[in-house]
């Protein structure tokens, strides 16, 4: 017997096939951060998501132990578009936009393409603990680089400071350099939230759109009763290989330590000076591959970029 065609459900299934399922924001707490409890959030309008464009919503949650903490795009700090957390002074904070600039100190953008940032309810200082929910209007896109709202791996940074509040409403503030970073990437699908509104303030009262449990406070999460999804956050890492750096620090040593001053040894020894020059020349072909291997280094801890070595921020108190 044939089924009978059922238009109303023909139509709903139409047009749920263009629809972003909602999944609620995501949460991420870098296990390197202190206690863990910096935390980052993110949440796409379903509107957003949809067209590719318009608002998103992120949190940034910390100790107040810590003098400032930092979200950005991107895979790097160059070309990276940041926002800045740090307290004003006067029981709230300061959310900074800025633009990366490879290893130095991030600057306000003060530019026609500046991110717009609003930051809304529920921001503040309580509890030992500083929030910053904050509304983007043109984060897909930015002088320096662009992300999809529909990315199933968008690119983020984060970073922290320890130290005394700056109490500032100054959002050009100078800041000392970070003591730790954290880089992870974040599927923006699962980061879908039905209503193009500040989803943090109507998930901590119990009625927000996100689906997951969140009983994970560590690398991948939410935490209970905020509603952000567990799943969603891959932890990236942009470090250097440990044979790297082994490899390293062990012929660094072994040509400064042994071969240089047994290469010397050999002249007054053998007194056979194509023995000497041989063996230096071995010694000194191992010196140059190991300092290549330091170069790789560093440019995988983002301390230099060939050929120019880039000075560190400044510190500020």
């Amino acid at each position: 017997m044939k089924a009978p065609f059922n238009s109303r459900a023909a139509i709903a299934a139409f047009l749920c096939a263009g629809t972003p399922s909602l999944a609620g924001f995501t949460k991420y707490c870098p296990s390197n951060s202190p206690s863990s409890q910096v935390c980052y959030s993110v949440g796409v309008p379903s509107a957003s998501a949809s067209t590719n464009t318009g608002n998103i919503y992120f949190q940034l949650s910390a100790p107040t132990t810590l003098q400032w903490v930092a979200l950005g795009t991107g895979t790097g700090m160059s070309g990276s578009n940041m926002f800045i957390m740090y307290q004003d002074g006067a029981g709230n904070v300061t959310i900074s936009p800025r633009k990366g600039t490879f290893h130095t100190e991030p600057k306000l953008d003060m530019s026609d393409t500046a991110t717009e940032l609003e930051l809304l309810e529920g921001s503040g200082v309580e509890g030992g603990m500083m929030t910053a929910n904050v509304r983007c209007g043109n984060c897909e896109s930015w002088s320096g680089g662009e992300m999809s709202l529909q990315s199933t791996g968008s690119s983020w940074i984060a970073a922290w400071r320890k130290g005394g509040s700056l109490g500032t409403a100054d959002r050009g503030a100078r800041l000392a350099q970070h003591d730790d970073t954290a880089s992870y990437e974040v599927d923006l699908t699962k980061a879908v939230v039905e209503a193009d509104e500040n989803p943090f303030v109507q998930s901590s009262e119990g009625s927000g759109n996100g689906s997951g449990s969140g009983s994970d406070t560590g690398d991948k999460g939410g935490s209970p009763g905020q509603g952000g999804d567990d799943g969603g956050v891959t932890v990236v890492d942009h470090g250097p290989s440990a044979t790297v750096v082994a490899a390293h620090g062990v012929i660094m040593a072994l040509v400064f330590a042994v071969l240089y001053p047994l290469g010397a040894l050999l002249m007054p020894l053998l007194g056979k000076w194509w023995a000497h020059g041989a063996f230096q020349a071995v010694s000194w072909a191992l010196m140059w591959a190991a300092f290549g291997l330091g170069i790789k280094i560093a440019q995988e801890e983002s301390l230099v970029r060939y050929p120019i070595l880039v000075s560190s921020w400044s510190e500020v108190d």
